[in-house]
């Protein structure tokens, strides 16, 4: 397991690998409530899934969780990025520009030559990184390949 890894803007809104920060019912919530793809799962989805994949919570000055996100990746070659998200009364500060760009400078992702991703609306702000359309029948899929 990988050491704690943590970055802090001037204005106190943190980003940290730290499970033990994690406020999963709030993950649950905001996935279940807030988002178009994950309506369907439970706490112990969640919670497997945070045990498999490298979460990144998005913290406010005062410490409470505002976004997150995940990568299930094998930290050599490839990467997938999910779930990235941030609260509703947080949005319009750059901070889902803050989070995406934070998980792709993760130390371990150093080597990691090829991201994939599938969004609905999003395709804009992951352009901003890279990221292409991959040409798929939904048009939902995108990918980021870098040498």
């Amino acid at each position: 397991m990988a050491e704690v890894w943590e970055r802090t803007r001037e204005d106190g809104f943190a980003i940290s690998t730290d499970v033990s920060r994690l406020n999963v019912p709030w993950i649950l919530d905001f996935l279940k409530n807030e988002s178009y793809w994950a309506s369907s799962l439970n706490i112990a989805i969640i919670e497997k899934s945070i045990r498999n994949a490298i979460p990144f919570g998005l913290y406010s000055p005062e410490g409470n969780q505002v976004g997150y996100s995940q990568v299930v990746s094998d930290r050599a070659r490839y990467a997938w990025l999910g779930d990235v998200c941030v609260d509703k009364v947080c949005r319009g500060y750059g901070l889902g520009v803050w989070l995406v760009q934070t998980v792709l400078a993760y130390p371990e992702f150093e080597t990691v030559n090829r991201w994939a991703l599938r969004t609905r609306d999003a395709h804009t702000l992951y352009e901003k990184f890279g990221f292409r359309r991959t040409g798929d029948s939904e048009g939902r899929a995108m990918e980021l390949t870098r040498p």
